[in-house]
């Protein structure tokens, strides 16, 4: 006998009807069974797939949150390294003024005053009993130095917002409050054995009045607000009758 190519699939119903035959070709069948299993294999693999793609979407957010930490860390590290650079500078300038006050206070022993005799207290007696705030160590205002100490300028030039607060760089008290030509309204703090800082602004209003004493860091004066474009700060320190570069006693803002 041939053998038959044919698959007979018969569908019985549970109520004892017709019994139904259905003759299906055995190419057709394979070929419908092989269809059947690709796409359980598809699906499976799709499934598979999309499992794989949501693991791989939380391991991407990790590390993007990883990443926002790790730069968030970088710049704190930035922002440690510009610290310590400005407290290596500091530390610099408070070096140089401690050398040459050891020199000064060799050459100046005993300051004269102009009724009685004072001790000079150089700036590593001050250090060591606590008279740090009366040195002049601290910058007067936030602003940007436009001029620079030399031999033609005292001082240094600060510009500064209108309204900006000028604070007195070291404690001492107010000796002088004059108008001058060159520098407009000056304030003269007395930081005691012959160091002194000048304060000078043209449209500033003064905080304070002669013989007032005054705390480092204490608002003094306030720049002119009437000036659109800003204000201009002298600032000037003086030790021993001889101006110095208050950039060297800058220690911090």
């Amino acid at each position: 006998m041939a053998k038959s190519k044919r698959i007979t699939l018969l569908v019985i119903p549970e109520e004892g009807g017709k019994t139904f035959e259905l003759k299906v070709p055995r190419v057709l069948a394979g070929f419908f069974l092989a269809l059947v299993l690709a796409v359980f294999v598809f699906l499976t693999l799709g499934l598979r797939a999309h499992l794989e793609s949501g693991r791989r979407g939380e391991q991407v957010a990790h590390l993007e949150q990883e990443k926002a930490l790790l730069e968030e860390e970088v710049a704190q590290i930035k922002q440690l390294e510009r610290v310590l650079r400005r407290l290596q500078d500091s530390n610099r300038r408070l070096y140089t003024i401690l050398r040459e006050s050891l020199g000064l206070a060799v050459e100046n022993e005993i300051l004269q005053t102009s009724n009685d005799r004072e001790i000079y207290i150089s700036a590593v007696e001050r250090m060591r009993w606590g008279r740090m705030n009366s040195l002049p160590s601290m910058w007067p205002a936030h602003g940007v130095v436009t001029r620079r100490f030399d031999e033609d300028f005292p001082g240094v030039e600060i510009f500064l917002a209108p309204g900006s607060l000028v604070r007195a760089s070291g404690a001492g008290q107010i000796v002088d409050v004059r108008y001058d030509e060159r520098y407009g309204h000056v304030l003269v703090v007395d930081h005691g054995n012959g160091i002194a800082s000048h304060y000078g602004d043209f449209n500033a209003s003064l905080l304070v009045e002669r013989g007032d004493y005054v705390q480092q860091g204490q608002p003094i004066a306030v720049t002119g607000s009437d000036q659109a474009s800003g204000a201009a700060l002298f600032y000037a320190v003086y030790e021993a009758g001889r101006a110095r570069d208050p950039l060297e006693y800058r220690v911090w803002l």
